[in-house]
C-alpha cells in the first residue's frame, strides 16, 4: 500500500474511497516507488490550486503518476 497519508494532507480529505484505495494498491502492484508517486501527487496538485479545495479524488492524478513513473524509469533504465 502506497503512504497516502501525504496525499489527504494535500487535498485536505480524511479518507480514501474503495477506487482510490484500489488504485494505490495497483501502483504499490505495478512495484512504483512511494517516493515517485507522492513527489508525482505533490507537483500535480501543486498545479491545480483548486485540488484542495474541491477535495480532488486520486484518480485524477493517476495519469501524471504514470507518466512520473515513466520518466523515473527511462532515467534509470533497465535492472
Amino acid at each position: 500500500m502506497m503512504p497516502l497519508n501525504r496525499f489527504l494532507e494535500l487535498t485536505g480529505r480524511l479518507t480514501l474511497s474503495s477506487l482510490e484505495y484500489d488504485q494505490a494498491q495497483q501502483w504499490g502492484w505495478d512495484a512504483m516507488p512511494p517516493s515517485i508517486v507522492i513527489r508525482a501527487l505533490e507537483e500535480a496538485i501543486a498545479k491545480t490550486p483548486e485540488a484542495r479545495r474541491i477535495k480532488a479524488r486520486l484518480s485524477w492524478y493517476r495519469h501524471d503518476v504514470k507518466d512520473a513513473y515513466h520518466d523515473w524509469r527511462r532515467a534509470v533504465g533497465p535492472y
